[in-house]
Parts: C-alpha cells; structure tokens; sequence
C-alpha cells in the first residue's frame, strides 16, 4: 500500500480544517439573517430574543476553554473536530424544529460550545502543522437593523447587506494570506484598524440615512475585522508559545464581547436603533486602544523567531539599552 509523505499528510490534515471552518462559520453566519425568522417562529420580539446571542456566546466560551485542554489531551485531535462537527450539525438541524426561545437557545448553546471547541483547535491545529465582540454583534444584527431602523428596506435587502458583510471578509482573509507574506502582523492589524475606523465614521455619521452608506459601511467592517483576530494570534506567537489552553483565553475573551454585544444591541435596536452604529464605533475605538496597550507590552520582548535566526532586532534592543 502506498504511504502518503508527511507533507501530503499535512495537506490532507489542513483540508479538514478547511472543510471545519467552513461548517463551523456557516454555522455562525446563518442566525443574524434569520433572525426575523425565529420571532415568528417562537412568537416573540427582537428584544427577548436578543438572549439567543448571550447563550450561544456563554457555549461558546465554555467551548473555548474545555476544548483547548481536550485538544492538549489527545492526540486525535482530526476525530475531536469531527466529533465536534457532528455536534454543530444536530444542533443547526433542531433549530428550525423549535418552539419556545429556550428551546431554541439551548441548540444554540450547544452550537456554541461546539464552534468555541472547534474554533481553539482549528487554529492552534494550523499553527503546529505549518509552525507559524464586534463582527458576531454587528453582522448577526445588521438585518433586523435594515428592517426595524430608520431606512425601514425589505428583509430581502437586510439579508442581501448581511451577505455583503460575509462576502467582504471572505475576500479580505483570502487577500490577508498574501499580505502577510509582504508585510509584518503588525502592519496587516494597524491596516485592518484602519479601514475598520473608516467603516465606523460612516456608520455613525451617514448609515441612518442613506442606504448606500449603509452598504460602504457593512463592506469597510467587514475588510476590516476580517483578519483583525488571527493577525493579532500570529503577531502574539511570535512572542509567547500559543498553545490550545492559551489560544482558548484568547477566544474566551472574544466571547465575552459576543456574550454582550449582540444582547446589547437587540434590546435596545427597536428603541433606539442608532445603538448599532453607537456599539461598533465604541468597538473600534476599544479595539485600537487594546492594540496599543498590547504594542507597548510586546515591544521590549525579544522575537522568538528572530533570536533562533541570529537576526539582530534593532527595536528590541533600542530598548532594552534604555
């Protein structure tokens, strides 16, 4: 029987992490267009509703920080994802079978605490094969907000601006790939921040408006947070060893954002609809000033990879001098 090299075994393995992300954020992404959907289905409004989002986010965080340890515990890590993918799929197959909101956020829960799981691994997963708040809360609501807020556009067009959000990160994570080839991780974040802040100040000042501004910013958003979380794992690791424990701190603390923001969001969204464009802009601002807080943290650390290669780090030393 032919044996396949370990090259083409990690091939094989990354394809499956692949296939996972793509279960894992259709999974995701399906819930905020269908929002309006599950009022009428469990005869409720936006503003009870709005729990789903805490307890899928608390699954999730549970997820996160269970699964890191599991994923260091075995060493079938391909059978856990699988395990977890399964789990993910009953959970989104029951969903449209419930009656009652809890019902229906106690699939989420478990969805949650699956994709948290799955997410940990997936990541640190990539890492050892190859050695190298704010979008679940605007994204999941951004269609009730097309619908219920002031432009009032059809739930057709709220799920078609969703769809623009998805379309936009897909297309900024594939063109992060080369990016980071070309440019340091640091680079690549202060870049992402930057369109991210462009995609607030429309948000905020023109979005309740004008539909078109309403589109421009949905786009910007989603450019801009779409590499924003792995830049910030890959610039991190190259400083600390990112093992599944600490990566699944790392989506804890997302999760908390996802916990609040999106029940934040959907209390308020029929009273005062501005709160979407409120949320992100205080995300964005928050998310520049934990950039910072982190660069100032780092850089008197020396760069793992830089002292293996014998490469001098001028920033570094510069100020270790001091």
């Amino acid at each position: 029987m032919t044996r396949l090299s370990s090259k083409a075994l990690r091939i094989i393995k990354t394809c499956n992490l692949y296939a996972s992300c793509i279960s894992s954020g259709i999974s995701m992404a399906v819930v905020g267009p269908c929002l309006l959907d599950f009022q009428e289905l469990v005869h409720t409004d936006t503003e009870h509703i709005a729990i789903i989002f805490t307890c899928r986010s608390a699954g999730y965080l549970a997820g996160s920080l269970l699964g890191g340890a599991l994923f260091d515990l075995t060493e079938k890590k391909q059978f856990l994802m699988t395990v977890f993918n399964f789990l993910i799929s009953i959970s989104m197959f029951a969903v449209p079978w419930s009656r009652t909101v809890g019902m229906l956020a106690g699939w989420l829960v478990l969805s949650g605490f699956s994709m948290g799981a799955l997410d940990t691994g997936l990541n640190v997963c990539c890492l050892n094969l190859w050695e190298t708040g704010t979008e679940i809360g605007y994204v999941q609501m951004v269609a009730t907000y097309s619908v219920k807020g002031p432009l009032h556009l059809t739930s057709v067009t709220g799920s078609y601006v969703t769809s623009s959000f998805w379309a936009a990160l897909t297309i900024s994570r594939f063109s992060s790939i080369f990016l980071a080839i070309k440019f340091s991780s640091l680079a690549v974040i202060v870049f992402d921040l930057i369109i991210y802040f462009a995609g607030a100040v429309v948000l905020q000042f023109l979005a309740a408006s004008r539909e078109w501004a309403l589109w421009l910013a949905t786009v910007l958003l989603g450019f801009g947070v779409a590499s924003l979380f792995a830049s910030v794992i890959t610039w991190v690791e190259r400083y600390i060893t990112v093992s599944n424990k600490i990566l699944g701190l790392f989506a804890s603390g997302a999760a908390f954002g996802e916990m609040a923001i999106p029940y934040v969001i959907g209390y308020f969204l029929e009273k005062i609809p501005e709160v979407l464009s409120y949320v992100v802009t205080a995300s964005c601002v928050l998310s520049i000033f934990l950039t910072v807080i982190l660069y100032l943290i780092l850089r008197n650390k020396q760069d793992k990879y830089v002292e293996k290669e014998g490469i001098p780090n001028v920033a570094f030393d510069a100020n270790a001098a001091d």
